[in-house]
Order: structure tokens, then C-alpha cells, then sequence
């Protein structure tokens, strides 16, 4: 497969990519103040974040952004007014992004705000209980994830109005699932905290799925294989239209991947699958070249 230089990469992804990245910040930034305050380990995770982000800094918002919120903390204390100082800058750029919709924004808000409460490693009741505010706020997400898991922990944990340790822990398995702090000390520590917890199966408190003239498309990381439900297919010659399939391509030591169901395959040359991407603005038929690594599974 042609490797393709990082310029070249960000050419397609530069849109995407920025827009998250800022939705991301603005999140984390929420997910900090949560309890209206700042401590040091969440300075340090935001001022770590700019640092990882200063390929951004040549672009709009982001060189006054990440100039003023680096500005901002780097006495390492942060007041009230600075506070809002950083809510302000990031209420002021929002309406500068239109690549992804207003849901999609949103979730990827809520994403950076669980990055937020955790970027210290202690969930405070202050802010689990401001959490679920924002959740109610934002109740125009039920149905999508991670808004309806996240609701239905966050219901549960607060039921009986005391939070103990464990549930503390509960949720910070699942908040680490999708969110990587650039304090890899604190994951680690964190990791181990929580390596005993099992979560399981998480159910939307309100599900209401009507499937009568819909079509579903599946997307994610699959267990289809450990979950007993299905088998592998490691030759290229029996896989069929209707399997699954995951792949992943090889960028800068880090893998980009995808999934869907297949609808025909040439090796060593393209795959198309039927799936949700953005390219088809939603779920449909898309074909990519063959990609670095893919695994094939059906269900049985």
C-alpha cells in the first residue's frame, strides 16, 4: 500500500480532525471546571493537551486558543475569571466549525468532558451530580453513544444519593474505555485502580427500538468471535457477502481502522463494505483499497 507523508494524510482529515479536536478541548475544559475549580494534575493535563496539539496552532482558532489557555496556566493557578475566560474563547470559535452536525459535536463535547472529570484520576460528587445536569440538558442525544450508557451508570450510581468507591471506580472504567489522558502515569495508576472492576452489559434506562422498515447497520470493535456467536474466516476464497469484517491500516505507528459488512472483496486490491462513514453521509456502500491488516467473521 503507498504510504502516504503526514501533509498528505491531514489534506483529508484536516477538516475532521480539527473540528474534533476543538469539540475535544471544549469538553475537556467544561469536564475540569466542572466543580468550578482547577488543580494541578488537571492544569497539567490541559497544558499537556496544548503541547500535543501544536501541530494545530498554525490554524484558525487554535493559535489564539491554545496561546491563551497556555497563557492562561502557566502561573499554574487558575481563577474564576480565568475560568471563564476559557469557556468564553471556546463559546466564541464554535460556530467557526461545520464539518460535523450538531449531535455528532455534542457527543464528542461529552467525550472530552468525561476526559475532563477524569484528568485528575478523582470523580468528585460535585461533578458526577453536575454531569448528570448536563446530560438532562443535553437530552436530544438519548439513543446515541456514549450518551445513553453513560446516562444510564450515572442514574444508577446516583439513586440511592451516596456515591461510594466502588461506583466511583464503576465509572471510571468506563470513562477510561474512550478517553486517553496525556498523563500516562495517572492511566496507569488509573488502570490499575480499576483493573478488578467488570462493568458488563450497559442498557439504556429508556430503550425504544423499532425495527419494522429500518435498516441497522453494525459498526464498533466486534466480539462476535469471543462471544461464542460466530467464527473466524482466515481464507480470502470463503469470505461471502454478509460477513463481517474489520480492518486497519498502519499510519505513523498508529492504526486507522473500520468495519462493516461485506459485499465484495477483491484480495490484495479493494474491499467494499456496507457501513456507516462519513464519505456516505451516513451508513451505505463505500469501497476502500486493500488495507494493511483485516479480519474476516461470520455469524454462525
Amino acid at each position: 500500500m503507498k504510504k502516504l507523508d503526514e501533509s498528505s494524510y491531514r489534506q483529508y482529515t484536516g477538516k475532521s480532525e480539527v473540528h474534533k479536536a476543538f469539540n475535544s478541548l471544549r469538553g475537556i475544559i467544561e469536564g475540569i471546571v466542572l466543580d468550578a475549580k482547577i488543580n494541578q494534575k488537571e492544569i497539567l493535563e490541559l497544558d499537556k493537551w496544548c503541547d500535543n496539539h501544536q501541530f494545530l496552532a498554525v490554524r484558525n482558532p487554535f493559535n489564539d486558543l491554545i496561546k491563551n489557555i497556555q497563557v492562561i496556566i502557566s502561573d499554574n493557578e487558575v481563577t474564576e475569571e480565568e475560568i471563564n475566560d476559557m469557556k468564553w474563547l471556546c463559546d466564541k470559535f464554535a460556530y467557526g466549525f461545520d464539518y460535523y452536525d450538531d449531535f455528532t459535536s455534542d457527543l464528542q463535547v461529552l467525550q472530552g468532558i468525561c476526559h475532563g472529570i477524569l484528568a485528575d484520576g478523582i470523580l468528585k460528587d460535585d461533578e458526577i451530580i453536575s454531569l448528570k445536569k448536563w446530560l438532562k440538558d443535553n437530552s436530544h442525544l438519548s439513543t446515541y453513544y456514549p450518551y445513553d450508557e453513560i446516562s444510564s451508570l450515572i442514574s444508577e450510581v446516583l439513586s440511592d444519593n451516596v456515591i461510594d468507591e466502588n461506583e466511583r471506580k464503576l465509572l471510571k472504567k468506563y470513562f477510561s474505555e474512550f478517553v486517553k489522558l496525556s498523563d500516562t502515569e495517572l492511566q496507569e495508576q488509573i488502570k490499575e485502580e480499576i483493573k478488578n472492576i467488570n462493568i458488563g452489559g450497559i442498557c439504556s434506562k429508556v430503550s425504544n427500538i423499532v425495527f419494522t422498515d429500518n435498516q441497522f447497520c453494525f459498526t464498533g470493535t466486534s466480539r462476535i468471535i469471543k462471544g461464542g456467536k460466530g467464527i473466524e474466516i482466515d481464507k480470502f476464497k470463503d469470505v461471502k457477502p454478509g460477513d463481517f469484517v474489520q480492518f486497519w491500516n498502519l499510519f505513523k505507528d498508529k492504526e486507522y481502522g473500520h468495519c462493516g459488512i461485506v459485499l465484495e472483496i477483491v484480495p490484495n486490491e479493494s474491499i467494499t463494505v456496507y457501513s456507516s462513514h462519513p464519505v456516505t453521509n451516513g451508513y451505505g456502500k463505500h469501497k476502500f483499497l486493500w488495507p494493511d491488516k483485516i479480519y474476516f467473521a461470520r455469524l454462525e
